[in-house]
């Protein structure tokens, strides 16, 4: 049942932090505030899940309880984090012309990380 619960979490959160911020009238907001929002949160949740990666080991997976796997989901889960948190952090400073840009290729480089990772 859990990991049912947290992916329905992830989404209620994206869908309510982005309904709060498109209802701009309520907060007066500049323009670009609202992608910038958007964008930081996203990258914490991948923080998130990052964090949830190397406890989401199953007791019935004999692949994964020996030692290498469960190496390689730590790595994973540092690599996940790392990128959230650049995702995050260039949302919040960068430029918005190129903030998209910039965010997508911190996790391509993330991603690019985990898949070596995972089969080496």
């Amino acid at each position: 049942m859990r990991s049912v619960r947290v992916p329905i979490f992830c989404a209620l959160t994206i869908l309510t932090i982005t309904f709060l911020i498109k209802r701009q009238s309520l907060f007066d907001l500049s323009a670009g505030v609202d992608e910038r929002l958007i964008g930081i949160v996203i990258g914490l949740l991948v923080v998130w899940a990052g964090n949830l990666i190397p406890k989401s080991i199953e007791s019935s997976n004999s692949a994964c309880l020996n030692r290498s796997g469960h190496v390689k989901r730590r790595w994973i889960g540092l690599i996940a984090v790392l990128c959230g948190a650049a995702y995050s952090v260039i949302w919040l400073f960068a430029p918005i012309e190129i903030a998209s840009i910039l965010s997508m290729s911190a996790i391509a480089i993330g991603s690019l990380g985990c898949t070596i990772i995972y089969f080496r």
